[in-house]
C-alpha cells in the first residue's frame, strides 16, 4: 500500500495559462461547459470568458489576473457589451479540458472575498458533463465571514450532504482548503484538519474536473448593497492535487505552503425525532445565538423509537455555550394524528451533554440549552397578543446575551426552555428577569404576558421561582448554588 501522497498536479500561478476554445493547450478554461448566458442559483454575474469576449489579458475590462504568485478574481459592475443582462462581471477557471481525475485530494490556499454579495467556491464536477454528481471542496458569503462549507451532490440518493464549520474570518488572510475523495470516502479539510466525512457515493467512481469560481447574488449570498461601486476579489495563492491527503503541511516539490495555525475543532451532536404530518419537521441550530447551517429537516419518527443525529463542527472554543433549538415549522390540524412536532432527544459538545431538560416542540418556536459551567435553565410562556413576549435576563446585575423572544402559549401548561451559559461561584445570586414589551389591549384577551416557570440552575429547579409578570418591569429572584 502506497502511504506518501503522490504530488499529480499544480499551478503556483506564477503566470496564468488560459486554452483557447476549441485549442489544445493551455490549463485553465475561462468560461463553464454550458456557457456563460445560464445564471443558476438566481445568481448576478456574467463570467467574461478570454476566448469569446475578446478581453486583452493586460487590460482593465479581465476580471481574472495574476501578480506577485497570486491569481485574482475580480467581480465589478458589468462592463457595456460584456453584461448579457447581468449586473456584474466576474471569472471562472475550470480545468474541464486540460485535467480530470478519479480521487485524489483537491487542494488550493486562498483568501476569500469580503462583503454582502460575494459567494466563492472551489469544486468539482463530472467530466461527462452529467449533473450530478458534484463535491463543493469549499462553499462560502462574504456577509458570514467565519462559516464555511463542503457538501457532496449525488443522485445516488437524490441528496446533499453538507458539512458547516465555523472559522477565523476567513476573508481576512488565507486559509488552506481541501478534500481528500478516495473510493470509499470524501473528507473535508480546513488548514490540514478534517472537519467532515461521508462515504463516497455509488455515482462519484469517475472522473471530475475542477472550477474555481467567484458568484454574486442569489438568495444565499444576498445582492450586494451598492451595485455600482461594488469590488470584490477573491484572492488563490495555488491549486494542488495529490493522489491522496498529504499530510498537514500541504506542501508539494520545491514549493513551500503558507503556514496556517492548526485549527481545534469542536463537534455538536444534536439527536432529533419527530411526529411528521403533510411533511418533515424543520428545524434551525443556533449556538450562541448564531445559526450554524441550512435548516434541518428531520426524517426520524418519534412514535417508532427512531432518532437522527444532526453532526455540526466548528470552531466555538473550550467553556459554556448555549445551544439553541427553534422548530420552524409547527402544524396542527387538529388531532394527536394530524399534528407535526418535534423532539429534541440529547445535545453533545465535544463529548459533554448539555444541561438543562430536554424538549417536546409542540410550536413552532426555540428551546435552548446550556455546555459548560453553571448552565442556568429558565423555563417561559407567553400569553400573546400583537406579537410574542420579549424577556432579557441578567445574573447579579449583569445581563446575559441578547433578548429572547418566547413562542409557547401558557395556556395548556406548555414551557418553553432558555438556556444561558453563565459561571455562577457557590453561593446566593439575584436572577433579574425583565419584561420587555408589555401590551394590554383592555381585555383579557387582548393582553401580553410573560410567565417565568421555573429557574433551573446545575440541574436543579430552584424553590419559589414561578411569577406571572404582567407589566413591563424586572421580575427579581433570589437562587442558591451549591458548591
Amino acid at each position: 500500500m502506497n502511504t506518501v501522497a503522490k504530488f499529480v498536479f499544480a499551478d503556483e500561478f506564477a503566470s496564468l495559462s488560459t486554452r483557447a476554445q476549441g485549442g489544445t493547450t493551455g490549463t485553465w478554461d475561462t468560461r463553464l461547459w454550458w456557457g456563460p448566458n445560464t445564471t443558476i442559483n438566481n445568481e448576478l454575474q456574467y463570467y467574461v470568458d478570454v476566448a469569446t469576449d475578446g478581453v486583452n489579458l493586460s487590460g482593465g475590462d479581465n476580471p481574472i489576473s495574476v501578480a506577485d504568485g497570486l491569481l485574482s478574481i475580480t467581480a465589478t459592475p458589468a462592463k457595456a457589451g460584456l453584461s448579457n443582462g447581468q449586473a456584474f462581471n466576474s471569472g471562472v477557471l475550470t480545468t474541464e479540458h486540460s485535467f480530470a481525475r478519479t480521487y485524489g485530494y483537491f487542494g488550493m490556499s486562498a483568501q476569500m472575498p469580503a462583503g454582502v454579495g460575494t459567494a466563492p467556491a472551489f469544486w468539482l464536477l463530472n467530466a461527462s458533463h452529467q449533473w450530478p454528481p458534484e463535491l463543493d471542496i469549499v462553499e462560502a458569503i462574504g456577509r458570514e465571514p467565519t462559516d464555511i462549507v463542503g457538501t457532496v451532490h449525488t443522485g445516488s440518493s437524490n441528496s446533499a450532504y453538507p458539512f458547516f464549520l465555523t472559522t477565523p474570518d476567513v476573508t481576512a488572510g488565507f486559509h488552506t482548503y481541501g478534500a481528500d475523495w478516495q473510493a470509499d470516502k470524501i473528507t473535508w479539510y480546513f488548514d490540514g484538519r478534517p472537519y467532515g466525512s461521508i462515504a463516497t457515493p455509488s455515482d462519484m467512481h469517475s472522473p471530475m474536473y475542477m472550477v474555481v469560481n467567484l458568484a454574486i447574488g442569489g438568495a444565499w449570498p444576498g445582492s450586494p448593497a451598492n451595485p455600482s461601486r461594488f469590488n470584490a476579489a477573491y484572492k488563490i495563492d495555488y491549486v494542488r492535487v495529490w493522489d491522496q491527503f498529504p499530510g498537514a503541511a500541504l506542501t508539494s516539490p520545491g514549493v513551500t505552503a503558507p503556514q496556517t495555525p492548526q485549527l481545534a475543532i469542536d463537534t455538536l451532536l444534536v439527536s432529533v425525532a419527530e411526529d411528521a404530518w403533510r411533511g418533515d419537521a424543520q428545524a434551525v441550530i443556533t449556538i450562541d445565538g448564531k445559526a450554524i447551517g441550512d435548516p434541518v429537516t428531520v426524517t426520524a419518527l418519534h412514535s417508532l423509537g427512531q432518532s437522527q443525529i444532526v453532526t455540526l463542527t466548528g470552531h466555538w472554543g473550550a467553556g459554556a455555550h448555549d445551544i439553541g433549538i427553534q422548530f420552524i415549522n409547527d402544524e396542527y390540524g387538529g388531532t394527536p394524528a394530524t399534528d407535526r412536532n418535534l423532539y429534541v432527544n440529547s445535545v453533545t459538545f465535544d463529548g459533554q451533554a448539555a444541561a438543562g431538560p430536554l424538549a417536546t416542540l409542540y410550536s413552532s418556536g426555540a428551546d435552548g440549552l446550556a455546555i459548560g459551567a453553571s448552565p442556568l435553565v429558565l423555563q417561559m410562556s407567553e400569553d400573546a397578543w400583537q406579537g410574542d413576549a420579549r424577556f432579557s435576563v441578567a445574573v447579579d446585575g449583569k445581563t446575559l446575551g441578547s433578548a429572547q423572544s418566547v413562542t409557547v402559549l401558557h395556556k395548556g401548561s406548555a414551557t418553553q426552555n432558555f438556556a444561558f451559559a453563565s459561571t455562577m461561584a457557590a453561593g446566593t445570586h439575584d436572577i433579574a428577569v425583565s419584561f420587555l414589551n408589555d401590551a394590554y389591549g383592555g381585555t383579557a384577551t387582548t393582553d401580553r404576558n410573560l410567565y417565568v416557570n421555573a429557574i433551573i440552575a446545575n440541574g436543579i429547579t430552584a424553590p419559589g421561582t414561578a411569577a406571572v409578570l404582567l407589566s413591563t418591569a424586572a421580575q427579581h429572584f433570589s437562587i442558591f448554588v451549591a458548591a
